[in-house]
């Protein structure tokens, strides 16, 4: 007899998920890709269905649904990520512009439950996010300042307390068609050194979690993620 969601517990869904993810499949190896670039907590692929031709994907290995829910050394790595791999594109498809987009849930153009960055090679008159201006009043702006800046503490409290961490399946290294010369994956090969050297940092930060257990948020950052439900 099958289980049915509403009778799941919040560790079995999000397993449940995990297991039904393309994006998880494809980390694993399940589902093939063209890799850019693999570490420890990420992988650089190409989008098989690209806005424009070099469209990547840069995709977290463990399983986040939406942007607040990764932790905060996580979403610093991807960043880091984002601008090295803007930096290979613009060098090995000799163009002049790239987009850095995050589709932030369902609403916001999120077709996947897996969170993910987009580094998107632009040309000129390419004609991709044309985003309409609509002229706002001061008294309107003033309002919507007064909304956000009301929940301003909400930011500066500490990152949310991550789910617990699941086992990561092995990932098979892919050699890449290109040469790292050719197509200028030596940057993107340079972050494991930064990385070797932020070891000690990153051993302060995490002694420094052991010592005290951080504040929950109080809104409810999963209810984003539960429209993909």
């Amino acid at each position: 007899m099958e289980t049915s969601q509403q009778d799941m517990n919040p560790q079995q869904i999000a397993q449940m998920q995990k297991e039904q993810c393309i994006f998880c499949k494809i980390i694993s190896g399940e589902i093939p890709s063209k890799k850019l670039f693999e570490n420890d907590k990420a992988v650089v692929i190409l989008d098989i269905n690209p806005a424009n031709t070099g469209h990547a994907l840069i995709i977290p290995k463990e399983h986040f649904q939406i942007m607040p829910q990764l932790p905060k050394e996580l979403i610093s790595h991807l960043f880091i990520l984002a601008k090295r791999t803007s930096h290979v594109i613009l060098k090995g498809l000799s163009i002049n512009g790239t987009s850095v987009f995050i589709a932030n849930g369902a609403v916001a153009g999120q077709k996947a439950p897996h969170f993910m960055m987009h580094v998107i090679p632009r040309r000129q008159g390419d004609g991709l996010f044309k985003i309409p201006k609509n002229p706002v009043d001061e008294a309107s702006l003033d309002k919507i300042q007064k909304k956000i800046t009301g929940t301003e503490k909400e930011i500066r409290k500490p990152q949310v307390q991550a789910a617990e961490k699941p086992v990561q399946p092995e990932i098979e290294q892919v050699q890449p068609q290109e040469t790292e010369k050719d197509a200028g994956l030596e940057e993107l090969a340079g972050l494991k050194k930064e990385e070797q050297a932020s070891d000690d940092t990153e051993n302060e930060k995490e002694n420094e979690k052991k010592e005290g257990t951080e504040e929950q948020e109080d809104f409810d950052i999963d209810s984003i993620s539960d429209m993909f439900t």
